[in-house]
Order: structure tokens, then sequence, then C-alpha cells
């Protein structure tokens, strides 16, 4: 049965004060408030304390995945052999029970660390990718339908019916049609492969390595499969290239690639070695003789120049203070999130039995508030 059709969707826009939204494994989810002045000390607000005893919130969930822009969530509980698989607001006002697998008989009790989620490029669509391909399916937002998808998304092109880019997924099965998801329109079936892509996975790999704006009208994507690799930004009309030495994460290859709601910024990973400022981290357990190591480190370009706008190098003098009585050097930021205005930044600093997640405008280096305790996950979303 092919993919239903969903209405033509527009994000909505993330305006106004902004929250950061934290999952821990401590049992918790929530969001601090994110103001663009700096707060004393640790930000926690009363907002905080979100879905902290709910058996059905993100705070119990195996695996979190916020949408890009839309400001929803879908999470996976798992207590086996029983998982659920959640789609809710970020307020978790409604939360929406999508699949109540009570035996394992969807999920697989010996293989939930091989189940991805990821949103469609227009957060309309979930796809749910399972140890055994066959088993994939997805899950359209708006009507909480789940269909069987037996297509693997690895191909980027332009499309004949709405001209614009379009996320192209190849048959499981030789000889089935491709499925063309629109960028806020219908899933429609076509007979034949893209004549053109403009990103093109290599055989093997099941996970995107792109990030659209959230117009839908220009994507950013890795030239390479893994490692260091350069991004180029491509449209309609064409691509060019716009960073290069960026490092490309192993989990989630789009991760790494970040657009500001307007388009005008993105974020990325570069590779220090190649004379991109970073902050030198030493090895928890290095010898003190030895050389530091130069982690890929975050940094906010303009997308029109292609000027670095900001490097997690140039907020020293900030996050020094707010990580006292540690060096900043001994601290590694793994995990980072820009909010949709592109001025915000929250991300995760872990140092050897710490963990915090900080939130920073990074156009004045100040640390806007933080939450002392183990994050996991980050997204952004409007104050209910």
């Amino acid at each position: 049965m092919p993919p239903s059709p969903t209405p033509p969707a527009t994000p909505t826009p993330l305006a106004g004060p902004l929250a950061l939204f934290t999952f821990t494994s401590y049992g918790f989810f929530g969001g601090l408030y994110a103001g663009l002045e700096p707060s004393t000390g640790w930000v926690w607000d009363e907002y905080s304390e979100l879905g902290f005893t709910s058996a059905s919130s993100p705070a119990s969930a195996r695996q979190v995945a916020f949408a890009h822009f839309a400001p929803r969530l879908a999470y996976l509980i798992v207590d086996a052999p029983t998982a659920q698989l959640w789609i809710a607001d970020l307020t978790l006002s409604e939360p929406r029970l999508i699949v109540d697998d009570q035996a394992g008989l969807i999920f697989p009790t010996n293989g939930f660390d091989e189940i991805g989620l990821r949103w469609s490029a227009d957060d309309q669509h979930l796809f749910v990718q399972l140890p055994s391909l066959e088993d994939n399916f997805v899950v359209h937002a708006l009507t909480g339908a789940r269909e069987p998808w037996p297509w693997i998304c690895n191909q980027v092109a332009a499309s004949p019916r709405s001209g614009r880019l379009a996320e192209w997924c190849a048959p499981i099965q030789v000889g089935g049609d491709w499925a063309v998801v629109e960028w806020g329109g219908p899933i429609w079936l076509s007979g034949s492969a893209p004549v053109q892509p403009v990103v093109r996975l290599s055989i093997g790999e099941q996970q995107p390595r792109w990030a659209w704006s959230a117009d839908g009208a220009q994507v950013a994507y890795f030239t390479s499969a893994a490692g260091r690799a350069d991004v180029h930004i491509a449209d309609i009309t064409g691509d060019r290239p716009f960073a290069s030495a960026v490092y490309q994460p192993r989990a989630e290859a789009s991760f790494g690639l970040q657009w500001s709601q307007d388009s005008r910024r993105l974020m990325l990973r570069r590779d220090p070695a190649d004379g991109h400022a970073c902050l030198e981290y030493h090895l928890p357990l290095a010898e003190p003789d030895q050389a530091p190591v130069m982690p890929p480190c975050w940094q906010v370009l303009d997308t029109i120049s292609g000027q670095t706008l900001w490097s997690l190098g140039d907020a020293a003098g900030a996050f020094t203070p707010a990580l006292s009585p540690l060096d900043l050097v001994h601290w590694n930021f793994s995990l980072a999130r820009l909010a949709p205005d592109g001025r915000r930044l929250a991300v995760l600093a872990e140092y050897p039995l710490k963990r915090a997640g900080l939130i920073l405008n990074w156009e004045t280096g100040d640390i806007l508030g933080g939450f002392p305790g183990p994050v996991e996950a980050l997204g952004w979303g409007p104050l209910p």
C-alpha cells in the first residue's frame, strides 16, 4: 500500500521565548527558559518539571527524536519485552501513543539499540528504522497513521511534480517503485529513479547525511560517507562548496549540520587540525606529558558568505567561570543544538563524572543559563 498523502505543511515558527528541553537517564524531561541576557547561576524554572513523574513522558524513553523546526518530538519507551512509540508536542499536553507493542512483535527485544527515529525534512513524517529493513514503517504526524515503509531514502533531487527539491527513496525490493517525499506535500510513487540527483548516499548507507533549511528550499550535505568531509549547499538551481574539513558524526550523520529558521546561519563541526579555532581537550586519563587531543568543535557560519561567525574557541572567556573550578580545556562539548533564531546555542559539556547542559548567546559569548545534570538529548521549542 503506498503511503497516504498529506496536506501541504508549513513548519511552525518558534518565535518569542525559547526553552531548552532535556532528557536524562535520571528520569527527567523539561525545559530551561533562555532569554537573550545572562542569568545568575543555574537557570531553573517551574516548567523544568514538566513530565517528571509521567511514565508516558520522554523522561522514561530509550530514544528521543526532536523535530527539526516544528514543536514536536517522538520517543520510544522500552520496558522489555514491552515497547511504546509516542509522538507529542513539546509541552506534552496531548501525547499520542502510536505503537503499543506489548509482546515484542514490532520492536525486537534484542535490537533496541538498532532502532532509528528520523523526521522528514518538513517534520510531517516519522521514519522508523528497524534491524530488518522489511519491518520499517512510517508514521504521518498529522494523522498518526502508520504504514509499512519498504524504501531507503538515499537521494535528494528535483521533483517533476513540484519543481522543488525532494527526498527520493529507493525500494528495498528490486524492480519496485521509488517513493518521493515532497517537502510540505504528499508522498507519491515514481516508476523510475531521479535523473540528476543532487545528493546520493553510498551503497550500504541508510541514514541520510543532509540537513534541510526551514523552508525546504536548500539542503546542506556531506560529500563523503564517513570521517572528515566537505559540506555543500544546494538548491533547485545547483550546488556550491561551502565548508571544508568538516567532521561527520558516526551515529546520526545529519546531526552535525543545523540551520537557523531564516536560513542565514548553519552550525557544523570543523576539524581543528586544519587551522580552525577550537578548544584543546585533554583526555581524562591522559598522562601529563602527552600531547592534548584536539577534537572537532562547533562553529556557526554565514550561509551567504561562508564566513565563520563564531567558534567554540571564541567562548573560552565565558565558559571558564561557568564551569569553575574546572579548566575549560578539560571539558568536551560533544553535543550542540542551534536555536531557530540562530543566536542561541545549547551544548552538552562533559567532564569525567560530570555533565552539564549550557545555553549561550554566541553573538555576545554570554552564558545564559544551564542545567547541572546528565543531559542526553537537546531540542528547542516555545514555552507554553
